[in-house]
């Protein structure tokens, strides 16, 4: 973290508590130690949001993946 902001780099920290409120993580519903897969979803769209708000990274979709999401 430190090296990150002397070198002027975006640090994002998900042990911090500001980034959990920010993301609605709830350790007790999603995990403290290691995220299941609630806590994961979460943690993941923040990440997406963030690769296409700052640096302008376009979403692709994946067929393989979205065939996984349907099995359940």
């Amino acid at each position: 973290k430190d090296y990150a902001i002397s070198k002027g780099i975006p640090y994002y920290d998900f042990n911090e508590e500001k980034l959990y409120n920010e993301i609605e993580y709830n350790a007790a519903e999603d995990l403290l130690s290691h995220p299941n897969y609630r806590g994961v979803e979460k943690i993941s769209r923040y990440i997406g949001q963030l690769l296409s708000d700052e640096y302008e990274i376009a979403s692709k979709k994946d067929f393989s993946f979205d065939l996984s999401r349907d099995v359940g």
